[in-house]
């Protein structure tokens, strides 16, 4: 028997055989030099590989909850699609040496210089050229082995595409020596309940195919080989985590209020109408953040009544229910084709509020007339702005929105207007954006501000490991932040994967948080958490521990202590 240690990257229990996979890098296939015979040719084939990307992209994005992040690997494919055809034609290459070539000179960036040019993550990067490479190479269509199904995955990193594949064969978990818990493949993971451990001391050599394995991705651990009193163990806890889940579910559509009756709002993400339109049907409580990049992800904006109406549907389906819409957070990890920016780090450049206001007449206005319109008739939409981080950025956005409503003959006395709070100068000067005396909620989008305290690209495999929001220094700064937030009468929500978490959910409640905004799978769990919670027992016993402990490892056993001892079924 042997126990490797990692990081929980989407929750669960299970014992299955192992299957070692091994991912064909079709970058090696590409031949060194390969000149066009007819470029025509090899034209056509880019262009009809691009057609068959776009075609399995629109596959993922039917599934997948993180609509906008797939609509970011599109614009991706289409970039290096249209540079390997220029290539193609000025130098008279092949079209598979084309991409490789395109993607070599990104990949170079990145290694060199750690630019993130036109937010091309490194991973991401390496997917949209194989998007192409598998059609031109005739690779596109190849099955993964049938030995695959219903086993426990070995490998050393998985890409999102793979991932959707092997989701195909009913896999039962998934080990990887790289990766990150905010990456594409541990969100759909955790929206498929398949659990997911990270490794970075994985010896991959150690699994035998058709080995037995446990993946305990509660705790982090994954068994090889287990004794049979170990093996006897973990089958009941598996039984019991299931069968608690399963009725845990039902807690969805009950009130988060503690046993000392602490009222919290259960909120949902969504990325879309259709998603908005299922959230209102589970249980969701109203949405916390409504992601709206999917209707900017094309080559042009979307129109005012474009706009409007996605707002004044979404308000529907939750009548007298908040529904917070995120002003568009593009820039950064999710360009959009019309603004051309050349930057060395969009992830610090002009992304959020800060690209807003500086293309205001062609982005920000139009959206502030669309939002009016819609808060005209529906008085339970709230604003919230994306990436803030200094208080003339609060001030210069009133001023376009009470311009704005002025021309408009729109009251906007009643609207709420937010701010997320993603960066550490937000959080901690959280006051003085409450003396504006313009912002009546904060929203923690914990996963950048997690990014940006612990300066951990939470993208990057080699450092992905490092990326954890439970660690003390960002509870701290959230202690902080939300104890001035609450101090100043601002209400307090937060809408990463921090408030999705149940370990987690004891810590927030005892920082004063009002409101939880999470995917709506997780719903019931959140409820129930809530609902076996002491808020008075919490203030004291959970906040002395946690936030004097000097790593995450102490921080989680705190939490779990306190679940325990509450009688709560550990879910993750």
């Amino acid at each position: 028997m042997k126990t490797y240690h990692g990081l929980p990257a989407s929750p669960g229990i299970t014992i299955a055989r192992a299957r070692k996979y091994a991912r064909v890098n079709l970058l090696n296939l590409v031949p060194e030099d390969c000149a066009s015979i007819d470029v025509s040719v090899e034209a056509s084939r880019i262009n009809h590989a691009l057609m068959e990307a776009k075609r399995r992209l629109e596959n993922m994005r039917s599934i997948y909850a993180e609509k906008e992040l797939v609509d970011a690997l599109g614009y991706i494919v289409e970039s290096i699609a249209q540079e390997a055809l220029e290539l193609v034609n000025s130098e008279r290459i092949c079209s598979s040496l084309a991409v490789k070539r395109i993607y070599e000179k990104y990949a170079e960036m990145l290694r060199s210089t750690g630019s993130q040019l036109f937010a091309f993550r490194e991973v991401d990067l390496r997917v949209a050229a194989e998007l192409l490479l598998g059609s031109i190479l005739g690779e596109s269509g190849r099955q993964l082995p049938m030995e695959l199904a219903d086993k426990v995955i070995i490998s050393e990193e998985l890409g999102i595409t793979e991932f959707f594949e092997l989701l195909k064969l009913n896999i039962k978990g998934l080990v990887t020596r790289s990766g990150g818990v905010t990456s594409h493949v541990a969100i759909v993971a955790r929206c498929n309940g398949i659990p997911y451990v990270i490794v970075p001391q994985l010896n991959i050599s150690d699994f035998a195919d058709d080995s037995r394995v446990i993946i305990d991705a509660l705790n982090g651990l994954v068994i090889l080989e287990p004794d049979d009193s170990t093996l006897k163990t973990y089958e009941v806890k598996a039984e019991n985590y299931w069968k608690a889940l399963e009725q845990i579910a039902k807690y969805a559509y009950e009130k988060a209020v503690t046993t000392d009756e602490y009222s919290v709002k259960v909120l949902c993400n969504v990325g879309n109408l259709e998603e908005a339109r299922l959230a209102s049907t589970l249980g969701c409580d109203g949405v916390g953040l409504f992601r709206i990049e999917f209707l900017y992800m094309r080559d042009k904006p979307p129109t005012v009544s474009e706009l409007r109406d996605v707002f004044e549907k979404t308000a529907s389906f939750f009548e007298n229910k908040p529904v917070v819409i995120r002003a568009p957070d593009i820039g950064g990890d999710k360009p959009v084709p019309y603004i051309s920016m050349k930057e060395n780090n969009p992830f610090m450049g002009l992304r959020g509020i800060r690209l807003l206001l500086e293309y205001k007449e062609d982005l920000f206005i139009p959206f502030i007339e669309a939002f009016l319109e819609a808060f005209k008739s529906h008085n339970n939409l709230k604003l919230l702005l994306p990436m803030v981080s200094r208080v003339s950025e609060v001030l210069e956005t009133v001023k376009l929105i009470e311009e704005t409503a002025k021309k408009m003959n729109i009251d906007d006395s009643n609207l709420e207007l937010g701010v997320m709070v993603e960066v550490p100068s937000t959080a901690i000067l959280i006051d003085k954006f409450a003396e504006t005396g313009k912002i009546r909620f904060v929203s923690y989008g914990t996963n950048d501000l997690t990014q940006y305290v612990l300066a951990v690209d939470r993208t990057n495999p080699k450092v992905g490991v490092i990326y954890d929001d439970l660690d003390p220094s960002v509870l701290r700064l959230l202690s902080f932040s939300m104890s001035k937030a609450a101090e100043n009468n601002l209400e307090v929500e937060v809408c990463g994967e921090l408030a999705s978490r149940q370990l987690a959910i004891p810590i927030l409640l005892s920082l004063g948080v009002k409101g939880l905004s999470v995917n709506y799978s997780v719903v019931g769990v959140v409820k129930y958490t809530v609902r076996g919670t002491s808020l008075e027992e919490v203030k004291k016993q959970v906040p002395p521990q946690v936030l004097n402990s000097s790593n995450s490892q102490e921080v989680r056993e705190a939490l779990k202590q306190y679940l325990s001892l509450k009688g709560l079924a550990l879910l993750g």
